[in-house]
């Protein structure tokens, strides 16, 4: 599937150039990719390496592949999944206020070289106002989803029987792998002599990844119980290589405006792969 995608980009960037400048040779064009799925908030940053353009490569003709002229870079984090429960367990008559819930955090990546420093920082959060939370309504104990610590690694569906509010004493904050909101991009042209140095030779491009972590509740000193499902995201990385009868950076700049929406939409429809 990535090889079809690579191949779709590629006939992407050469119909437009020939469209952006009838009178010029098609550029050539190499891309890489890599994808880190399933990557949990807080956890230990991590690098995601991008193989460099070769100079030294020769062309189907024998010819050598020559100077990279420019370079695309797409970067994109997508907040994935969890949760923050609270449950109220109190038998009596006390009721909880919930004054605030919330769960998120701040993905970033970064390269120093290259002036990569992107961060995106998704917050969901409930109530807006004030919430009461009923007493327990599992007393008797027939009810085998509440009062409970569920094992985290269960399905979503199951997870939800945990975090019903039609409960009435539970109060939960989602973040769903369908969510659009949580999705976020990062793309941007390099046609700099120093730059492009930086994307040639025979070894990797990285670019540091991180998240911190940032959830919780107030209740007002009250007591209650409160469960969570380790927050998760994914990070895609692609690079597109222009070289040999690329035109001036004023045409990349056309090539990028064009290119960058569409592989947005292509690379995104790639998130349900990774649900």
């Amino acid at each position: 599937m990535l090889t079809v995608l690579r191949l779709s980009l590629l006939g992407l960037v050469v119909a437009v150039f020939s469209l952006a400048s009838p009178c010029q040779a098609a550029p050539a064009v190499e891309s890489d990719a890599n994808t880190f799925g399933d990557l949990e908030v807080g956890a230990p940053s991590g690098i995601i390496a991008l193989d460099q353009f070769n100079p030294d490569g020769i062309l189907p003709n024998g010819d050598p592949v020559g100077e990279l002229q420019g370079v695309l870079l797409y970067l994109r984090v997508h907040l994935k999944r969890g949760r923050l429960v609270l449950d109220n367990e109190n038998e009596g008559e006390l009721l909880v206020t919930v004054r605030k819930l919330w769960i998120g955090g701040t993905l970033g990546v970064v390269n120093e070289d290259l002036n990569v420093h992107y961060e995106a920082s998704p917050l969901k959060q409930v109530p807006e106002n004030t919430v009461i939370l009923a007493k327990d309504v599992n007393i008797d104990g027939t009810d085998l989803h509440d009062g409970q610590w569920p094992d985290t690694g269960l399905g979503d569906a199951v997870l939800d029987l945990y975090s019903d509010p039609a409960d009435h004493d539970k109060l939960a904050v989602i973040i769903r792998p369908d969510d659009p909101l949580y999705s976020f991009e990062y793309t941007h042209t390099y046609t700099t002599a120093a730059d492009l140095a930086i994307f040639t030779g025979t070894g990797e491009v990285s670019f540091e990844y991180g998240s911190l972590l940032e959830q919780g509740y107030d209740v007002g000193g009250q007591d209650v119980n409160a469960w969570s499902v380790p927050l998760t995201f994914d990070i895609e990385a692609q690079v597109i290589y222009l070289y040999a009868g690329v035109p001036e950076p004023a045409s990349m700049g056309l090539l990028a405006a064009a290119f960058v929406p569409v592989l947005a939409r292509r690379l995104r429809k790639r998130k349900t792969r990774l649900s």
